[in-house]
């Protein structure tokens, strides 16, 4: 009885919805009448109006044509053509107020046209107009699957004759859509015809909801079908009802899709049914797609592939581990769900314009399904199905390129991403379940492939995106292909080595038959003669390789065979640049058969002498690269100094493998003459951009020789540490690494103007600043010196000093002090002669105030004697220069 209730409530309810619909719609038209009977009622009024005034018009005009007549008219008939005069001029004042108004409510219009896309505002409109026939429909469908559930459950009979009686009503309630749909089409039912005729195809979904539940009651709980059977009987009445979609509209077409995907679900299936769902799932897809274009409804495209997507991902994961699967129903997805919705059933037809839906959709996805069945070992690991996986990705490659039309970055974009796939899933399969000469076998078919399909993308589609990528991309598998064997096969190394040299020479015969190719295919080229120089040689080998082949990129611009691009070999330069640069880095690159010592002549010189020999080159062929080489040089050579003089004081060419003294001295050396070797190509070289990169980095440089100027007075410093000692040799010193020969560079740099300026800084304040810093240097290692000299052990500043070391600070700064005067008058630099005038008083006041007390007797008489004297013998000579100079200026004058 409660069954009976609830089947009772529904009826109601959907019969109370169907009458308000048919309410609705009639109000609707009466609604729809009405107004166009006021539309045309105003019409009416304004054509009579305009007659009027025509009228009027025209009497006015035959008045002022026959003025007599007019004033022999008499006078009632005068006041008669009053109104008809006031009307004139009311009537033009009213069309005008009402095509403003239509005017305004039609730019209103245009806006929200132009706020709402167009699909969307059909989707609204049907929503509005149907939204109560679609939730009749669902009524329907759940009433009658609830009376077939009643049928099956409480009716006292046979399980077969249950299942006729369920069948039977679902039949008729088919036959009473039918009937109603062909009653609606004859004119015969007054409902009007919103969208597709819904209400005939919620009834039909009704029934054929009946039907699958009567086949599914059959199945599971009597077992009257067998679970094969059952598939074949719902697959049918699937099928049924999306050809139904053709006749009875879209609401019957997308329910019968909705019903046909999720029918499986309604029955237990087994392990050995999952070929006969798979061919039921293809077969509901086919149907779908054939339904769709029959039917102009695009926005179904979307529901076939996601139903489509989700069995195959869910049957990637279920199924067993065979091959038949990834053979037949991976290509069958990939031709229904990619190349029918772009060309049709026989690649002739159009696209299906569904509005985001784009035809990559499905080779990604089915490639990323394979790549994860291979990653998680869903798919079998061996030769044969590492074969079919590749045939599966190529055929996903080439199937888009059937496409008429595509994005400009379609192909490209595509190709990358299964080169990727191909890569990451057959790699990782080498030395487990594949052999390495079949790797190499499968990438130089992917190789060809990619190749053939990039150049007729770019032929079609002719940008730079697909452009770069027939230059690039399938070389750059190759390349991954050699790095990958050399980390896990080295032994082996040579096949991928023979792979890359016929790829080489067919990049080479391309380039020789296509003009526009010639400059990148070569570029190419070397990039492949890189990765297998690198991979099979190191050390100086890969160097004097590596600057062979800058001479051979030089010699081909040169000769124009073909004129390379500019980057090329300013990238390859660079590269060998930083070889060299990162040698005194690398301890494991100082191993080899070369003797320990001979390291920096046999890295540097070779490449040195190449280069040389590329630049004269450049220079007879008056290239601008000669430039770029001619700095590289230079870098080359201020190199070889830094790291062989580094061997020469420690034994090692390795700079960072201790932090003390000695290296921070050759950091700081190397800092300040790369920043002047890089200040004397600044100034000659021609290029902006070149001289934007030089000064950023002198700038660079010069903070770097900043802080190790920091790091040597402050960690280092003998006064406080023990870096040096009085058991080292004089002169010849760590002292001369760290304070004299940087000072000495530092005013050397400073005085040529080999520095860069600093951003919101004067020119002279800072030219001041580094003079003074390189005098504090070389002042710090003389005063560091004579201590050095003087002390047999440490020079620690708690130390004592002995009065000879005492007395030769002051000798010193006597001698310093009429050096700076006597260069300040030469010069005529009056800051230098107050600095040298400013140590000779600092001299006097020591020796007045410090040095008197280490002296008695005759010495102390002496030593006072002979301050007097030479200060005042420095004063005359000093005098005597002063006008000397004051003389030849007059003279010059």
């Amino acid at each position: 009885m409660e069954e009976i209730l609830v089947l009772l409530v529904l009826v109601l309810a959907v019969l109370a919805i169907l009458a308000f619909v048919e309410v609705q719609r009639l109000t609707k038209r009466v609604n729809t009448l009405a107004v166009g009977l006021k539309m045309m009622r105003q019409q009416l009024e304004s054509l009579r109006h305009e007659q009027a005034a025509t009228a009027t018009y025209l009497n006015q005009a035959n008045s002022d044509a026959h003025p007599q007549t007019a004033q022999a008219e008499p006078t009632p008939v005068a006041a008669a053509l009053e109104p008809p005069r006031i009307a004139k001029s009311a009537a033009p004042m009213a069309a005008v107020k009402a095509q403003d108004d239509r005017n305004a409510q039609k730019h209103s219009a245009n806006r929200s046209n132009h706020s709402i896309p167009a699909w969307q505002q059909i989707l609204i409109s049907h929503f509005k107009d149907n939204w109560l026939v679609w939730c009749g429909g669902l009524a329907l469908v759940f009433g009658l699957g609830y009376l077939v559930q009643f049928i099956a459950h409480r009716v006292d009979t046979t399980p077969a004759t249950r299942i006729g009686i369920a069948l039977f009503i679902s039949l008729a309630i088919i036959g009473v859509g039918e009937w109603l749909h062909r009653k609606i089409n004859n004119g015969q039912a007054v409902t009007g015809k919103l969208g597709k005729d819904y209400i005939p195809a919620a009834i039909v979904a009704a029934g054929t909801t009946g039907v699958y539940a009567s086949l599914v009651f059959a199945t599971v709980s009597y077992q009257l079908l067998s679970t094969s059977v059952a598939m074949l009987f719902i697959a049918a009445t699937a099928l049924l009802s999306l050809f139904a979609g053709i006749r009875y509209g879209s609401l019957m077409a997308v329910l019968g899709l909705v019903g046909g995907y999720l029918a499986p679900l309604w029955l237990s299936s087994g392990t050995g049914a999952y070929f006969t769902l798979a061919c039921y799932i293809c077969a509901v897809s086919a149907v779908g797609l054939y339904v769709l274009r029959r039917c102009q409804l695009p926005w179904l495209l979307w529901g076939v592939f996601t139903g489509h997507m989700l069995w195959m991902a869910l049957i990637t994961v279920l199924v067993p581990n065979v091959l038949w699967w990834t053979v037949i129903f991976y290509p069958v997805s990939a031709y229904l769900l990619s190349t029918v919705p772009a060309q049709s059933w026989l690649l002739r037809g159009e696209a299906i314009a569904c509005r985001g839906f784009q035809s990559y959709f499905a080779p990604v996805l089915l490639s990323l399904m394979l790549l994860l069945g291979c990653n998680m070992q869903l798919l079998p690991s061996n030769s044969v199905s590492s074969t079919m996986v590749s045939l599966l990705l190529a055929l996903l490659l080439w199937q888009p390129m059937l496409l008429l039309r595509r994005h400009r970055y379609h192909t490209p974009a595509l190709a990358a991403w299964l080169t990727l796939v191909l890569a990451s899933s057959q790699y990782p399969l080498v030395h487990h379940y594949i052999a390495l000469p079949v790797l190499v076998g499968i990438v130089a078919v992917w190789w060809l492939l990619t190749m053939a399909q990039a150049y007729l993308a770019n032929r079609s589609d002719d940008n730079k995106v697909s452009y770069w990528w027939l230059v690039a991309g399938p070389q750059l598998l190759i390349a991954s292909l050699l790095v990958y064997t050399d980390a896990h096969l080295p032994q082996q190394l040579w096949l991928s080595s023979l792979l890359s040299a016929v790829v080489m020479a067919v990049l080479a015969f391309a380039a020789v038959k296509i003009d526009r190719l010639r400059a990148d295919f070569s570029t190419a080229i070397h990039a492949l003669l890189l990765v297998n120089s690198a991979l099979w040689f190191d050390g100086p080998t890969f160097g004097l390789l590596l600057a062979l082949q800058v001479l051979v990129i030089v010699w081909q611009t040169a000769k124009q065979l073909p004129v390379m691009h500019a980057f090329v070999p300013k990238v390859f330069v660079s590269l060998l640049l930083l070889r060299l640069t990162l040698l005194p880095f690398m301890p494991d690159w100082h191993m080899g058969s070369w003797p320990l010592w001979s390291l920096a002549w046999v890295t540097c010189i070779p490449p040195l002498l190449v280069l040389a020999f590329a630049m004269r080159i450049a220079q007879q062929a008056k290239l601008i690269l000669a430039d770029w080489l001619e700095g590289a040089l230079i870098h080359i050579a201020a190199l070889f100094l830094f790291i062989e003089s580094h061997y020469l004081v420690t034994g090692s060419y390795l700079v960072f493998s201790d932090i003390d003294l000695i290296s921070c001295s050759f950091w700081l050396i190397e800092a300040l003459g790369l920043c002047a070797v890089y200040g004397y190509r600044q100034q000659r070289c021609q290029h902006a951009a070149m001289q934007k990169f030089y000064l950023v980095y002198r700038q660079l440089l010069q903070g770097a020789a900043a802080f190790c100027v920091l790091l040597i007075n402050v960690q280092f410093m003998p006064l406080w540490s023990d870096s040096v000692t009085g058991a080292d040799w004089p002169v010849f010193n760590p002292l001369a690494l760290g304070w004299l020969i940087p000072g000495a560079l530092l005013l050397l740099a400073t005085q040529r103007r080999w520095l860069p300026s600093l951003p919101k800084i004067d020119d002279m304040q800072l030219k001041l600043a580094r003079y003074a810093i390189g005098g504090a240097l070389v002042g710090i290692w003389l005063i560091l010196s004579i201590r050095q000299f003087w002390q047999p052990g440490m020079l620690n500043i708690e130390v004592g000093t002995t009065m000879a070391e005492w007395l030769s600070y002051s000798v010193t700064l006597i001698l310093a002090g009429c050096a700076l005067t006597f260069g300040g008058i030469r010069q005529q630099q009056a800051l230098m002669q107050k600095l040298g005038l400013a140590l000779l008083g600092v001299a006097a006041l020591k020796v007045f105030l410090s040095d008197i007390g280490h002296l008695d007797g005759v010495w102390r008489v002496v030593s006072f004697l002979g301050l007097g004297l030479a200060l005042i013998a420095i004063g005359r000579l000093f005098q005597v220069l002063k006008q000397r100079q004051q003389a030849a200026a007059e003279s010059s004058d």
